[in-house]
């Protein structure tokens, strides 16, 4: 059976380094046999013109997991939030849940 894919939202920063960051963790889930995705979040480290509600990180999310769904989605931080809401509002979608 094949592992489901990982989809990573990180916490709330702006810095254009949080990819990089992740990239250790990510290479230790893609070694193991992981189809990892990180994801960058809109108006933080993703470019984004205006300010978002959590309910619509939670309906952009939605539609960049339809590919990988049912995916392991871990979220960290305000990701977590994200991650938590997704699970809640679209369970079809997440197979697993890592909050960090």
């Amino acid at each position: 059976m094949k592992a489901s894919p990982v989809v990573i939202f990180h916490g709330w920063t702006s810095l254009p380094e949080t990819e990089q960051k992740w990239q250790p963790f990510v290479q230790r889930l893609t070694t193991a046999g992981f189809e990892t995705h990180f994801v960058p979040l809109p108006g933080l480290t993703l470019p984004h013109e205006e300010s978002w509600t959590l309910d619509q990180y939670v309906s952009w999310a939605h539609k960049t997991v339809q590919s990988y769904q049912p995916a392991v989605v871990i979220g960290h931080s305000f990701g977590g939030q994200i991650a938590l809401k997704l699970a809640h509002d679209y369970p079809e979608q997440v197979r697993s849940l890592v909050l960090i």
